[in-house]
């Protein structure tokens, strides 16, 4: 399989208004558009690869479509699952944030329970 940012840069590929763009994006532009926006050109490129084949032209719509479709599909999976990682590392962060804060306030219990004689000695060791 090649690798379809290669061939992307190497083709100057373009997002148009016909694939369901605002405007002409190039492929460095799906990265940074909101996910709703590129949804819709993904879905539009689908739709555009099931043209069925002309007979009367050389031209396949697949072919056009296909390597944008690939470009548009790669970077909204890709932009999806750095969502959700994001969303599961801030769920572990909250819930590591939430277990150092209940073995401080043991801590404190376990120093709290201390007579003052010991509590004396530790001070002392400081």
């Amino acid at each position: 399989m090649t690798n379809i940012y290669k061939a992307a840069s190497r083709e100057g590929l373009r997002f148009d208004v016909s694939m369901g763009a605002v405007g002409n994006w190039n492929t460095e532009d799906l990265w940074h558009i909101p996910l709703e926006s590129l949804d819709k050109i993904v879905c539009k490129l689908k739709e555009g690869m099931q043209v069925e084949k002309s007979y009367l032209t050389e031209n396949n719509p697949t072919d056009v479509f296909k390597l944008h479709f690939e470009v548009a599909e790669d970077i909204i999976k890709t932009r999806l699952q750095d969502q959700k990682d994001r969303k599961e590392a801030a769920t572990r962060k909250a819930q590591k944030d939430k277990i150092m804060s209940i073995m401080v306030g043991k801590q404190n219990e376990e120093l709290a329970s201390k007579t003052l004689e010991e509590l004396q000695e530790e001070l002392d060791k400081l």
